[in-house]
């Protein structure tokens, strides 16, 4: 923790390095690596700006959240007023002697107090022993008005890294801006993914699906792709409506990832794909969740990685869920779960 407050004692002092060198970078739809934040949801000190992981950057004031967050149980907020002037928050993590590749990104979403929204960003900074400074930046492409991830990997060859930060700036609106679960991962290489093992996540062999909770219906018209799609159509308040189908692992592998399309009509409540992972002991992995936003939107696509434990895998429960939800529906489609290898 000493080099980590030393790290965030330079921030105190102000600003992005002037002579960054700036690289480019891949877009990653989610993250690969281990989170090297320590504290990627300011966490550490309930309702307050956790000093020793978090700092202010060209910001009047930022303040954490406790009301709205992605995940955990707050976020860190910019409040702007003057939508000509750049504000952020920042953060970092430790370099690595073996890293070629280094990942970042996180979770935003915007409030405009008027005019349009703008486009939040987060910029990385990749401090390499020696001095020298390569920089990349992650912007959304439209303004996340309910919580988005964007993220990037850039490859830093054989240099050693020294530290890494990274920064999340606003500008060009009055309003708030949220960001939580910040990530900076760093390793040899991204996994590599296997086959979808979710053989049944187009929807068109109905008996490999059960229903969960309030159950679910198969039809033409709830497809993304394909002859058949799944719908789920709340009538009752607060909930569980969903299907679960079972899949048998694979022999070998160090992580999972679950995703697929959804389309909502609804207003409220979560619309995910879950997994849980299953071991022959009866111990369980529970609930890795990619949560679809809240306000309606049209089909589109989200993912999410979870490192496995290792054991012996009995079997992998998928489920497309709708919980907590008012009068509407949503529609998944096109669903997967594939092996990830180191």
């Amino acid at each position: 923790m000493n080099r980590m407050l030393a790290l965030f004692g330079v921030l105190l002092l102000g600003a992005m390095s002037a002579s960054a060198e700036v690289v480019p970078g891949e877009p990653i739809t989610a993250p690969v690596f281990k989170n090297a934040v320590p504290d990627p949801g300011c966490e550490q000190l309930l309702g307050q700006p956790a000093k020793d992981t978090w700092n202010y950057y060209l910001a009047d004031k930022w303040v954490v959240d406790t009301t709205v967050f992605h995940g955990g149980k707050q976020s860190v907020r910019l409040d702007a007023t003057d939508k000509t002037k750049t504000c952020g928050a920042a953060t970092g993590a430790p370099g690595s002697t073996e890293a070629p590749v280094v990942e970042f990104g996180g979770w935003a979403k915007v409030k405009p107090t008027e005019g349009p929204a703008a486009c939040p960003r987060f910029c990385l900074q990749v401090v390499l022993k020696g001095g020298r400074v390569l920089e990349n930046t992650a912007t959304f492409k439209q303004p996340p008005l309910d919580w988005q991830f964007v993220g990037n990997r850039v490859n830093v060859g054989d240099s050693q890294v020294d530290y890494v930060m990274i920064y999340c700036l606003t500008d060009g609106q009055t309003g708030s801006t949220w960001f939580d679960d910040v990530y900076i991962g760093m390793g040899r290489k991204p996994m590599t993914r296997g086959e979808n093992l979710l053989t049944a996540g187009g929807f068109e062999e109905a008996s490999k699906w059960h229903p969960y909770g309030e159950g679910f219906v198969l039809d033409a018209a709830a497809a993304h792709s394909g002859k058949a799609g799944l719908r789920l159509k709340a009538d009752k308040p607060y909930r569980l409506y969903g299907a679960r189908c079972v899949v048998k692992p694979v022999a070998s592998m160090d992580a999972i990832l679950i995703g697929g399309w959804c389309r909502s009509e609804q207003k409220g409540g979560r619309a995910s794909i879950t997994a849980d992972v299953h071991y022959k002991d009866g111990s369980v992995l529970p609930c890795l969740s990619a949560i679809f936003p809240t306000a309606p939107h049209d089909w589109m696509k989200c993912e999410e990685q979870l490192n496995i434990i290792p054991g012996d895998i009995d079997y992998i429960t998928v489920s497309a869920e709708l919980l907590f939800a008012g009068a509407g529906e949503v529609c998944f489609d096109d669903l997967y779960l594939m092996p990830l290898k180191q």
